[in-house]
């Protein structure tokens, strides 16, 4: 009995009160949160940016009284694509009551989502949505902002993809009237057929010294980078370190990072750490994914989190 009563109480269907009695809780009417993994996040691959926001979004659920079921991928045998086979039968009997992705599932999964009758809010979704992103264009005008007062003159950009940074990139280079060379902007994107089995930190660690050597070549080498991974940052860091090129004198870094993660803890002396907190995120999608769940609409549509400046040194 003491036992079916402590479970009923963690699940807030009755309260006991010591010297007065059992009374009915909350239970009935708490809301169920399914949170979203479209990928395996938990692999050096990935920025730990990804695995700490998922925890954040646990921490933030039990703070806001709500129940989270995750669910992740499932690579079915005898299909080619990957399904939420779990996610699917729980929205289908009504256990759900919203849901919030924390990485971007299959494409045809996360149309069936948009497309379904519970809300979903995303977590750096497309802005098309209910979406609570990372502020890139704000992140991009800050790094090249320090790198230029920091007396740089030609700024390369890397990231995973180009495509949500080139424009803003171009345009913060604009404002400072710092020049734009298409030699300067890289991606790994753009080279993952070519190392298929590198991972995003040993790609950025081979790049930059190929780069390196060969716009030296001509004249044209960065004396500043902004990097929008924290692996990647590491992998580019110790590359430069190991061929005797000094960070913060040779070459410059403003790197985007994960507020209290130790992947570039250690070199926090020698760049300029955007740092992005998971919890903050993580609470304003939860803060917009109840509204939507009482039936209300947030202000807008999307909301932007911005960095938190660490200086170098």
């Amino acid at each position: 009995m003491e036992r079916l009563l402590h479970q009923l109480e963690l699940e807030r269907v009755l309260v006991r009160r010591p010297g007065s009695g059992i009374y009915a809780g909350e239970g009935t009417s708490q809301k169920t949160v399914g949170l979203v993994i479209g990928k395996n996040i938990f692999t050096p691959e990935y920025s730990p940016y990804w695995s700490q926001l998922l925890q954040a979004a646990f921490r933030v659920a039990g703070e806001r009284a709500l129940r989270c079921f995750s669910y992740m991928d499932v690579r079915e045998t005898s299909f080619e694509f990957a399904k939420h086979a779990q996610l699917e039968r729980d929205i289908t009997s009504g256990e759900l009551d919203g849901i919030l992705i924390v990485v971007e599932p299959e494409k045809a999964t996360l149309e069936w989502l948009l497309n379904g009758s519970i809300p979903v809010v995303q977590l750096n979704g497309p802005r098309n949505a209910w979406s609570v992103c990372q502020d890139t264009a704000g992140t991009l005008e800050e790094a090249v902002g320090l790198l230029a007062e920091g007396g740089c003159k030609r700024v390369a950009l890397l990231g995973k993809t180009l495509d949500p940074f080139s424009r803003p990139f171009a345009r913060a280079l604009k404002r400072r009237g710092l020049p734009l060379d298409s030699r300067l902007t890289w991606a790994w994107s753009e080279w993952y057929d070519r190392i298929p089995v590198a991972s995003q930190e040993e790609f950025a660690a081979r790049l930059v010294i190929s780069r390196w050597e060969t716009l030296g070549r001509v004249n044209a080498q960065p004396d500043g980078i902004v990097i929008m991974d924290d692996t990647m940052a590491r992998g580019a860091i110790r590359a430069f370190e190991a061929h005797g090129i000094v960070v913060g004198r040779d070459i410059r870094i403003a790197a985007l990072a994960t507020k209290h993660s130790p992947v570039l803890a250690h070199y926090a002396n020698k760049v300029f750490l955007l740092q992005i907190d998971p919890e903050e995120q993580a609470r304003m999608g939860f803060e917009m994914l109840e509204l939507l769940m009482a039936g209300k609409k947030p202000k807008s549509s999307l909301q932007l989190v911005r960095p938190h400046v660490q200086m170098a040194g």
